[in-house]
């Protein structure tokens, strides 16, 4: 069964994936070089700010460390400080809380320029990976492809593949945005390709779920999901590396397929197992809609939920609080307090404009009507339920006209591809037929130069025999002159 507010729910839990293999609190060797540069002192100091989060008054500390004497006469060291800015500053704080992600992709252009200019291919590298992560995440998808591609190429040219990987993952995750969901397989299948030959057990765990996550929510074909799911959890708990995607992911398949105590199960253990307050929001928020809206156990969604909401809280993660607040209000609804209900769902209904997605608006609408109704107060419910009439057939029109939209794509591009195929077939005809007429051509010229040759032989032959007559008939006469002449 197809569920509405599936989308809401894990798109922390997709950013969640997107970011498992970036250890946020491991330097790498480049974060490391720059620190080298700095003083103990400072960077002691630095923690401090970091500690306390800081993270702006620990930005500013470290570029002290170069006025511009320093950064004229010692460029080198200079960049590899403003990458270890970059790289804090992208790990502390990616979605621009605190210093905004506009100001970070400013920073980095500006890293970016000084290491072009002095041939740092390794930090070039870091930058432009850093750069696609930012962009993709405020929906440039193709200029993100473009800096994870710049990503790869300087980390080759610089024998330096860190970022490599990663970056394959990224661009795939970029197609999938776009909607070129065949394309992200094949890109991902080649990212599991290269991760099996370097043996990376993390990156091939990755790559199963990636294409995992593309089969169940973009390609809904949930038994192929739910194969290469299997396959990272399998790897997972084999190599001790974090199994709590594999068993959210093998939660919301089968859910799909109906299968709702395994669905249960993955959830659970996906909560167990996980330090993550993204998960733990994610997934209780999902177990709590399956509680509300398919088995109609209301305590047990609002149990669920109230977990959700107090993760949410933790992160300060608003479209998890919007969703976890929404479903425990209906939820109390249902067991007997449409009044708190009510309250609840009117804090959504006044941000929803903030929100921007259509999931929590129905969710949000639906919800108003039914504890409005519960309340025993008709004519706001009614309304409510208008608007969620309203918006519902609204995107149904748009789905289904997006639908036919790619139909008729799909029908206009094979119709080209045959095309294509029919004008390759004609030109390799014409090209046979060339190649028959430049060979009778030359088969020709051939046979005429031949000829020629013959013809020139002949008459030098005739020429020559004639010549010889002449020769013979002059010396007959010289000798019958010369006979005459003895007679005489």
């Amino acid at each position: 069964m197809k569920r509405s507010y599936l989308r809401i729910i894990v798109i922390g839990l997709i950013l969640l994936l997107n970011f498992k293999s970036e250890s946020l609190n491991a330097f790498s060797m480049q974060d490391r070089q720059g620190k080298n540069v700095i003083s103990d002192s400072l960077w002691a100091l630095t923690e401090q700010h970091l500690d306390k989060g800081e993270l702006e008054e620990a930005v500013s500390l470290l570029y002290s460390e170069f006025d511009e004497d320093r950064r004229s006469s010692d460029p080198e060291s200079y960049l590899m400080v403003r990458n270890l800015v970059d790289s804090l500053t992208f790990r502390k704080d990616t979605y621009g809380g605190k210093i905004s992600q506009e100001t970070q992709l400013e920073r980095i252009a500006e890293s970016i320029l000084m290491a072009q200019e002095l041939g740092n291919k390794k930090i070039l590298a870091n930058e432009y990976y850093r750069q696609g992560i930012l962009l993709r995440l405020q929906g440039f998808s193709d200029s993100a492809i473009t800096s994870f591609k710049n990503s790869i190429k300087e980390g080759n040219a610089g024998n330096y593949h860190v970022f490599t990987l990663k970056s394959y993952y990224q661009i795939s995750v970029c197609l999938a945005r776009l909607g070129k969901f065949e394309e992200a397989v094949k890109l991902t299948t080649e990212y599991l390709d290269k991760a099996v030959e370097l043996d990376d057990k993390l990156q091939i765990q990755t790559a199963y779920e990636k294409l995992g996550n593309i089969h169940h929510y973009n390609l809904q074909n949930h038994e192929k999901a739910r194969e290469y799911t299997l396959k990272s959890l399998e790897l997972a708990l084999k190599s001790n590396l974090d199994p709590t995607y594999s068993y959210g992911t093998l939660g919301s398949i089968y859910a799909e397929m109906d299968s709702l105590e395994k669905s249960f199960s993955m959830y659970r253990k996906a909560i167990e197992v996980t330090k993550d307050d993204y998960a733990v929001a994610g997934y209780s928020i999902h177990l709590g809609y399956i509680y509300m809206e398919d088995l109609e156990v209301y305590d047990s969604a609002l149990h669920y939920f109230e977990i959700g909401y107090e993760a949410a809280s933790n992160i300060g993660y608003e479209i998890y609080l919007a969703v976890a607040r929404g479903g425990a209000a209906v939820s109390k609804a249902y067991l007997g307090d449409p009044q708190s209900a009510i309250k609840d769902l009117l804090e959504n209904y006044e941000n929803l404009d903030k929100y921007e997605d259509n999931e929590l608006k129905l969710n949000t609408y639906k919800g108003l009507s039914v504890a409005y109704e519960k309340a025993g107060i008709y004519k706001p419910s009614l309304k409510y339920f208008k608007e969620f009439k309203k918006l519902s057939d609204s995107l149904y029109n748009i789905e289904k006209f997006e639908a036919v939209t790619v139909v008729e794509t799909k029908y206009e591009t094979e119709k080209k591809e045959q095309q294509i195929a029919l004008l390759s077939k004609e030109n390799e005809l014409q090209e046979v037929r060339l190649d028959s007429q430049k060979q009778q051509k030359t088969a020709f010229m051939v046979g005429g130069l031949l000829l020629l040759i013959i013809l020139m032989v002949v008459v030098v032959a005739l020429i020559n025999k004639q010549k010889a007559k002449r020769l013979i008939e002059g010396q007959k006469e010289e000798i019958e002159t010369i006979a005459d002449q003895l007679r005489s």
